[in-house]
């Protein structure tokens, strides 16, 4: 029989090794904590960031005669949290019917809202029935030689691939389809077919790119439409008032943070509402609008005779304006 001493000393002995084996499993998961987090680095926080914002894109598209369809791939970037996502002119060519695929999101199909063969881009539209995460359009008046992007896109049906590289130039050209492109931004960042149309990113987490082309002749020569064209392109691309028969009759900023209003047409329905140049407008139908993008998706599918409230800023005060939207003519 176990004397009460041995007892003791064997119950110290499994106590002692019990606390060692805990101290050394804290230890372990303390040291893989560790690793985790220096792995964990702003690249990897960075791309955790954007990537629901980016759609992969797989179209139909009609052959001539036959009812043959042959499937093609792109990218798209979400510009707005109600399903607007921006992308190529070319990736949409002859579409039949396209599909959008966002992380975490069921396959979504999409419609066509507008296109620019001119400028390589295009506006598509997805209904998800809530908000989607969205990519910031920033800017590229201020791009510098050698700083960090990313870009996410869909290379051979690969879908949500990243690679990441630096502005290696500016301003060059290119030709997409027969569309000379000038003012472009070069990246060395990895691109192949599918990445057209996806987005270039910078390290604050801002698109300031479309990709459109590679230079087959070269290596890590890739070409993306610069976010400034975007901007200054877009009231073109939507042409809201000629698409839908209104008129309001101003002009807003599209380069600055907020929504300024810059030019207002003679006897139009704005100047007839008391909107002065230089206010800054805050919301359309209770829609917050931050920038000049927004205001113009906040106009898509009004028509003569309806109604915008607009929610602007004067000299520091707001003020809520009516305006009344006439028939273009």
């Amino acid at each position: 029989m176990m004397s009460l001493k041995t007892f003791l000393f064997v119950c110290l002995l499994v106590g002692a090794g019990g606390s060692i084996s805990r101290a050394d499993q804290e230890k372990k998961h303390g040291d893989e904590a560790e690793r985790l987090q220096a792995r964990y680095t702003p690249m990897v926080k960075l791309i955790e960031g954007c990537l629901p914002a980016v759609a992969s894109l797989q179209t139909f598209q009609a052959q001539n005669g036959g009812g043959v369809f042959t499937m093609g791939v792109g990218s798209a970037s979400v510009i707005h949290e109600e399903g607007y996502l921006l992308t190529n002119n070319h990736v949409l060519f002859r579409m039949h019917q396209g599909q959008a695929f966002l992380p975490g999101q069921p396959p979504m199909l999409f419609r066509i809202i507008a296109t620019m063969s001119s400028e390589d881009l295009a506006l598509i539209k997805v209904d998800a029935g809530k908000s989607l995460p969205s990519l910031k359009l920033g800017r590229s008046d201020d791009l510098m030689l050698g700083e960090p992007v990313v870009v996410i896109g869909n290379p051979g049906g690969l879908a949500h691939s990243v690679s990441e590289g630096i502005v290696s130039g500016l301003n060059r050209s290119t030709a997409v389809a027969g569309t000379f492109l000038p003012g472009m931004v070069q990246t060395s960042a990895a691109v192949s077919g599918g990445n057209s149309g996806g987005p270039l990113i910078n390290a604050l987490g801002e698109q300031i790119g479309v990709i459109t082309s590679k230079n087959l002749d070269g290596e890590n020569i890739n070409f993306a439409i610069t976010a400034d064209r975007v901007r200054e392109m877009f009231p073109i691309l939507l042409s809201a008032e000629l698409r839908y028969g209104f008129w309001l009759g101003l002009q807003v900023e599209m380069l600055g943070p907020s929504v300024i209003v810059q030019d207002i047409g003679e006897g139009s329905p704005a100047e007839e509402s008391g909107i002065e140049i230089g206010d800054s407008i805050k919301e359309v139908n209770g829609r917050e609008v931050r920038d000049g993008v927004d205001f113009h998706l906040a106009l898509v599918g009004k028509a003569p005779g309806g109604r915008l409230e607009l929610q602007i800023q004067r000299n520091g005060e707001q003020r809520t304006v009516e305006v009344e939207l006439g028939e273009l003519e």
